[in-house]
Order: structure tokens, then sequence, then C-alpha cells
């Protein structure tokens, strides 16, 4: 019996036994037995805070008849019927949740929908979840007063704005970079979700690296793209330092050192 046979209206399937003739009038029966294992309850909560990316648990209630599931196949869809699907994954029976990876896209996708599966074939009409997109944006970050006075070495206070939303931020993660999106980071600190500035300790090289970065992160999940700011090194070396000894003993000096001032 292929798979989708709709049943609406009937109680039985019954077999007439039949000659090149004559069909017989009487038939064998057996009542429909009518098997679903639809799941319940599915959600998630997106842990990946970059908009039009989703990240994090998938949960469901598992059907009250797990009988004839194999497994559940999960999905994004653009719509809770399950149109236009793009396959996430698959666990087994018994198992109520899945693992969806940071930085999944669900550009053109408006829902998340899992499928039970029997050995015959999966099932037609999908649990679904409206998704919900957390999108966390560091505003902006504060270019920093650099109070350590060697070239090529910084220290001071680096801060950011507050995004719009903390929703499920965990830490800030501060880095050098390379460039503005993040290339060839290196880490520098952190702080946590409520906190909005670092303490960058002096001496600290920026030889190779032109930006400080700032990814807001879940407990799950780091941002892909970062609030940069470029570096400002202050550099204060005085010049021309000299002493002219006036003190006429031996190993002693006594006199005035001048110095020229530094051009900051």
């Amino acid at each position: 019996v292929g798979a989708d046979t709709a049943i609406t209206g009937y109680s039985h399937f019954v077999v007439y036994a039949s000659s090149t003739s004559f069909e017989q009038s009487t038939p064998a029966a057996v009542a429909l037995s009518d098997t679903s294992s639809t799941v319940s309850t599915l959600s998630l909560t997106d842990l990946d805070l970059d908009s039009t990316e989703v990240g994090g648990s998938a949960t469901w209630g598992l059907p009250t008849d797990e009988t004839q599931v194999s497994g559940y196949y999960v999905y994004l869809a653009t719509d809770g019927a399950g149109a236009g699907k793009s396959s996430l994954g698959n666990v087994g029976s018994g198992t109520n949740t899945y693992a969806v990876s940071g930085d999944t896209s669900i550009a053109g996708f408006s829902h998340l929908v899992v499928y039970a599966q029997s050995s015959l074939q999966e099932q037609t009409t999908p649990a679904s979840f409206a998704l919900s997109d957390t999108g966390v944006t560091v505003p902006s970050v504060t270019a920093m007063t650099d109070l350590d006075l060697d070239a090529a070495e910084v220290g001071g206070t680096l801060s950011w704005g507050t995004p719009s939303s903390e929703a499920h931020v965990d830490k800030y993660y501060i880095y050098l970079a390379t460039d503005a999106t993040g290339a060839g980071k290196n880490a520098v600190g952190n702080e946590n979700a409520g906190t909005f500035s670092h303490s960058v300790g002096a001496d600290t090289a920026i030889t190779g690296y032109s930006h400080f970065v700032v990814y807001a992160s879940s407990t799950s999940f780091e941002q892909s793209t970062p609030a940069a700011v470029a570096l400002s090194d202050t550099s204060s070396t005085v010049s021309t330092l000299s002493l002219t000894d006036l003190d006429l003993d031996s190993t002693e000096v006594g006199g005035s050192a001048t110095w020229g001032l530094p051009t900051d």
C-alpha cells in the first residue's frame, strides 16, 4: 500500500478472491489502524547573535506512539507546511533534540520543521516553529586614547556602545586584528554582559595589527561580524638628551640634563 493513501471515510481493508470471470461477493476484512506520530511543542532558542543566522538546540516533544518511528528529520522551510525545505540533519527515534550549528543562514526561510520518519517514508505533514532571529549589534567601538607612550605599543581603556538588546549575550570578546572584519585576530580579553569597556594593559604590542574588534557572544556562539575601530598609537619619546657635567670630581656628575620635547 503506497504511502500517503488517504483513508478518510473508510474503516476497513477488504480482500476479494477473483476468478477469470467473477469476483467473490464476500471479502476477508481487517479494520484500519492509523499510526499518527507527529512531534509536539517544537522550539529553537537562537543563540547565534548575528542577524539572518541561527544556532542552538531545536527541541520537541516526542510522539505518544513511537512504535513505527525510525527517526526525525529537521529542515528550514519557507512556511509551516514545509514548502521549499532545506535539510539541516536528522536524529534517531527516542531523541527529542537537534543541535543547529551556529552561522546557519535563514535568509529566505521562515520556519523550522520536523518530520517523523518510518521504515517506509517521511511523513507528509511536519511539526513547525516560526523562526525568531536574535540579532545583536555592538553599535560602535570608541577610539582608545593610548596612554602607553612607546611606539608600537598601546594601553588604556577601550569602550563600546550598548546594544539595543542584550538578549542571550553572555560576554564581549576583544581582539587585535589585521582589519575591521577581524582577520588574523589575537585575543586581548573579555567582559561580561552589561560591561561596555575593557582595560587594555600597558605594553600591549600592536605590530602587524590595525584594529581593535569586539564580538558579542552567547553561551554557545561568538558572532561572526565584529564592531571595530582603527588603532591609534601614541609615541612620545624625548630627543637630543644631553648633560654637561659641571662636577669636577672623578666618578661624580652634576649639571643640567636637557632634552627636546616629544612632538606629541
